[in-house]
Parts: structure tokens; sequence; C-alpha cells
């Protein structure tokens, strides 16, 4: 897959130009079985995928289920930290503030 530099800077990282978006597999009241995900996230890593989208908010009824899945991964496959641009959510609501970061 082809790679894109985002950031404009020496701290450039190049990710691939299609990201992997990991909210559907909490978000609904049946959560994706770990195997199944691992299967997923294995396999967009596989082809380029390598800018993950999660949020402290994807999960239900928990709302931290979505990282608490990427911790699971990561821990099965401490490998592919490394590869992996996470892109993540989180709200702040004492501020009601919407923050996008790495």
């Amino acid at each position: 897959m082809q790679q894109v530099k985002i950031g404009g800077s020496e701290n450039s990282v190049s990710v691939g130009r299609i990201g992997f978006g990991l909210m559907g597999m909490t978000w609904r009241p049946k959560q994706t079985p770990d195997e199944q995900a691992f299967a997923a996230m294995k396999t967009a890593l596989e082809i380029g995928c390598t800018c993950w989208n999660s949020g402290e908010f994807y999960g239900t009824p928990e709302p931290t289920l979505n990282l608490d899945l990427l911790k699971r991964y990561f821990d099965k496959y401490p490998e592919d930290a490394p590869k992996v641009i996470r892109f993540s959510e989180t709200v702040s609501l004492k501020k009601n503030i919407f923050l996008i970061g790495f």
C-alpha cells in the first residue's frame, strides 16, 4: 500500500494511505471476539494499514472497551506496536472539548 507522510517536519511519520478504524469492534452491544478482531487487525497491518483509529468512548457498555481491545492485541503481539500509529479520539467531559491526537 502506498505510504504518505504526516506531520510536515523532521518528526514526520509515514503511514498507509488507508487507515483502519476499530470502533465497529467494540461499539455494538455484542463485542467482536478477540480472535476475530485480532485476525482483522493483523490483516490490516499486513496490507499496510498502519494508522489505526481508536477512541476512549468506542465501547458499550464500557466506553474504554476499544482501548482495552488494543491493549490485549499489543500484549499478544508486542512486535506490532512500533508498526502502528494510533490515532485516538478522546473527550474531556469537564471542559466539553473534543481532542484528536496520536
